[in-house]
């Protein structure tokens, strides 16, 4: 039981570390490629890029299932899910939240 426990706890914190990469890689390219990412229709970015530490809690944040009212830029603006036009962030963040899901029923077996 015990491995289990550690097993649950080592692959929520890898995920939780690979998708705060992910976030900030999409926040960084939304922001300084703002042409190219509504040209591919992903939507726009919210000028500053945000830090790793950031997009660290909002990972763990997410990872944990706890809740948040919605990602913020450096500036403290909140915007919720539904209003948030940038698409790529939208498909990273559910796939977080199925990742949950998977690293669960995969360790429950």
């Amino acid at each position: 039981k015990s491995n289990k426990a550690f097993s649950f706890l080592k692959f929520h914190l890898i995920s939780t570390l690979i998708f705060k990469l992910i976030y900030w890689s999409q926040d960084y390219f939304m922001t300084h490629y703002l042409n190219v990412s509504d040209k591919v229709g992903l939507g726009k970015g919210m000028p500053p890029t945000n830090s790793l530490f950031y997009w660290l809690w909002f990972s763990a944040i997410t990872q944990t299932t706890i809740g948040y009212s919605g990602p913020a830029s450096q500036s403290g603006v909140t915007i919720t899910f539904a209003k948030n036009h940038n698409l790529l962030f939208k498909i990273i963040n559910l796939t977080q939240i199925m990742s949950v899901f998977f690293i669960t029923a995969y360790l429950i077996n």
